[in-house]
């Protein structure tokens, strides 16, 4: 016969295993004040898709001195790249106040950023302009499908991109297996390094929360066994709190349970060749020399290129053997940087 605590316990688990556990993220890990600095303010954000679509940003809660409602800022944003290729955007900004907060409306935006990009800003109280920009990582690092060149919050991006994220508003159009990541993404609970847990019996649940068509739930356990057999996602055991909470690894004293867990696959990569050249070195104008460069399948060199790279031999400027079919030759120039 089961205690009252054992049946207050198993309504505990079943509530939990039947809702989506959505974390804080908004208010708890998108935002993080930097503190001051001779005067200015200081915070910084992981900017999400929305306010990149919308053109705002919200400004943390806690300022002692924040920008007044109604009032017109200029806002700057550094977002670099390429020395050539800097993005830099500027715009007038109205302070508002939406849903107990204070945003940025008006933002534009520098092209290429990512949701998820920190992005840091400082305002000096009373002063009619704000700064902000983006940091570029040592190493460019691709998570999952996406390459990021800057600083970023995992966390946001786990959420930000999930599948069906480039589709818009509205009930996105997936595949049995993107309806199993997305709602893991969306809905899972998320840790420090982003990955993402959920009581495996709350899935179809919680997929159609999100907009699954009831027609195909009996589709979605059948796509967890292919994700888990192809290794991305991964079936644990883990634990409930008495808040519906789950944990991996299991917590001792909590109630054990079957978990979804994904989590990203992050890969450093080599930074593009340009790129470190421009961290070595200042920005000049330089001499390239003469060479040879490979041409894509099917073209061939001009025949003015062939005479140039005849004159570069009998010149003693490039190795002395004929141009290959496939091939031209590049004259020496002069490179800005």
């Amino acid at each position: 016969m089961k205690s009252l605590a054992d049946e207050i316990s198993e309504d505990l688990r079943e509530s939990a295993e039947s809702r989506a556990q959505l974390p804080r993220l908004a208010e708890a890990g998108q935002w993080s004040p930097a503190g001051s600095k001779a005067g200015e303010l200081r915070w910084t954000a992981a900017v999400g898709q929305a306010q990149i679509n919308g053109g705002w940003c919200a400004i943390p809660a806690g300022m002692t001195t924040p920008p007044a409602a109604g009032s017109r800022l200029r806002l700057a944003v550094h977002h670099p790249g390429h020395a050539e290729r800097d993005g830099r955007a500027e715009s007038d900004v109205l302070i508002r106040h939406v849903g107990g907060r204070r945003e940025l409306h008006g933002v534009v935006w520098p092209p290429g950023l990512l949701p998820g990009t920190l992005v840091s800003f400082s305002w000096r109280p009373g002063g009619d302009a704000i700064l902000a920009g983006s940091e570029l990582l040592p190493r460019p690092e691709r998570v999952d499908e996406l390459t990021y060149r800057h600083r970023y919050d995992i966390r946001v991006v786990v959420r930000e991109t999930a599948p069906g994220a480039e589709q818009g508003a509205g009930v996105p159009d997936l595949s049995d297996a993107g309806w199993v990541m997305r709602t893991l993404r969306k809905l899972g609970h998320l840790s420090p390094d982003g990955s993402a847990i959920l009581a495996e019996k709350a899935l179809v649940r919680n997929c159609r929360e999100l907009g699954l068509p009831q027609s195909r739930a009996g589709r979605i356990h059948p796509a967890v066994e292919d994700l888990i057999r192809e290794r991305r996602i991964g079936r644990v055991r883990g634990s409930l709190d008495r808040n519906g909470l789950p944990s991996y690894p299991p917590r001792a004293g909590e109630s054990r349970v079957e978990l979804l867990r994904y989590v990203p696959k992050v890969v450093s990569i080599a930074p593009h060749p340009d790129h470190q050249q421009e961290a070595r070195s200042p920005r000049r104008d330089h001499w390239v020399d003469g060479f040879v460069r490979r041409l894509p399948a099917g073209a061939h060199a001009s025949a003015e290129q062939i005479e140039a790279h005849r004159e570069a031999i009998r010149a003693a400027e490039v190795v002395d053997r004929p141009l290959r079919d496939g091939f031209t030759y590049v004259r020496r120039h002069r490179r800005a940087r």
